[in-house]
């Protein structure tokens, strides 16, 4: 079983050798958009574990953005949302292919079904693109005898 913090660093270590990729932010969003930040970047919040029988589910969203051209026109063709949004897709699209690629060692097992979201931001950047949202699945014991502890359960 895989820990976080080798989850984290297998996403980062994937999003990084992404040639159209740039940056990569663990961790809350919010303060990191405010060091300088080369994008497009990979935002990725703590994720979500849920517990459904004896599995494991780790729910990972990420944000992948790009800078919109301030001040850019329709008219001009100078206004790039859509054309962010859809590199910013493909882009997501990419990483997925290769998180669920399953020849990893130690396996991890990313489901299938994944969703992307476009999104755009206007503080404190003005950004496009899109949340990529997957799963990965491990399983989850419940093995008391790995507990370090002392306690002694009663009769």
């Amino acid at each position: 079983m895989l820990t976080l913090n080798q989850i984290v660093q297998r996403i980062k270590a994937i999003c990084e050798a992404h040639e159209q990729i740039n940056t990569f932010v663990f961790g809350d969003i919010d303060d990191k958009l405010r060091q300088d930040i080369v994008y497009p970047a990979v935002f990725m919040p703590y994720p979500t574990n849920n517990y459904q029988s004896v599995d494991k589910l780790l729910q990972c969203n990420l944000f992948i953005m790009d800078r919109l051209i301030i001040g850019g026109s329709v008219t001009d063709n100078t206004y790039n949302e859509l054309e962010v949004t859809s590199d910013m897709t493909s882009v997501a699209e990419d990483l997925f292919a290769q998180f669920a690629y399953q020849k990893y060692t130690p396996n991890w097992n990313v489901q299938r079904n994944f969703n992307i979201t476009p999104l755009n931001e206007a503080d404190p950047d003005y950004l496009a693109g899109v949340q990529l949202s997957f799963t990965i699945k491990s399983p989850y014991t419940a093995d008391r005898c790995q507990v370090p502890t002392t306690y002694t359960y009663g009769s």
